[in-house]
């Protein structure tokens, strides 16, 4: 009778554990797009689009940052609607390094770019979302700064 007992209070303890962490890998996800909705990264420093709302909101990630010399930086750019936009790298003064994404019209969804790290000095760099109305004038929608390390 003993052995019955243990065997059941076996399966009751780990059924337990189970539901515990089901429901840490759950609160873990809710923070996770938590973070996401606010511009935060997931461990991989690339966020899912997927645990997002839909907004009129245009999220630019970067990965690795730092990057070291040689390394090739992967940027997306994620959009819910079609817009008229570019991508751009600037250094601190403002000076445009490259222009990711000429302007044009861009589908809704993710936009990868690779950007070679061992074009461009050691220093603090911003991934620059440009918009443009429908008069044509720009509009700075969403910087994003990304260190570079030789």
């Amino acid at each position: 009778m003993g052995f019955y007992h243990s065997k059941i209070f076996a399966s009751i303890v780990k059924n337990a554990f189970q539901l515990f962490f089901g429901l840490l890998a759950l609160s873990m996800l809710v923070s996770v797009a938590a973070a996401q909705d606010s511009g935060g990264q997931d461990s991989t420093g690339l966020s899912s689009p997927a645990l997002r709302p839909r907004r009129d909101t245009y999220i630019i990630e970067t990965f690795p940052s730092p990057a070291r010399r040689g390394e090739i930086a992967k940027i997306q750019f994620y959009n819910h609607y079609p817009l008229e936009a570019s991508l751009r790298i600037v250094d601190i003064n403002d000076k445009i390094v490259k222009e990711l994404q000429p302007r044009q019209m861009l589908p809704n969804g993710i936009h990868s770019y690779d950007f070679q790290t061992n074009l461009v000095a050691t220093g603090t760099y911003h991934i620059r979302l440009v918009t443009y109305t429908s008069t044509g004038s720009e509009n700075i929608t969403q910087d994003s700064r990304f260190i570079v390390l030789h």
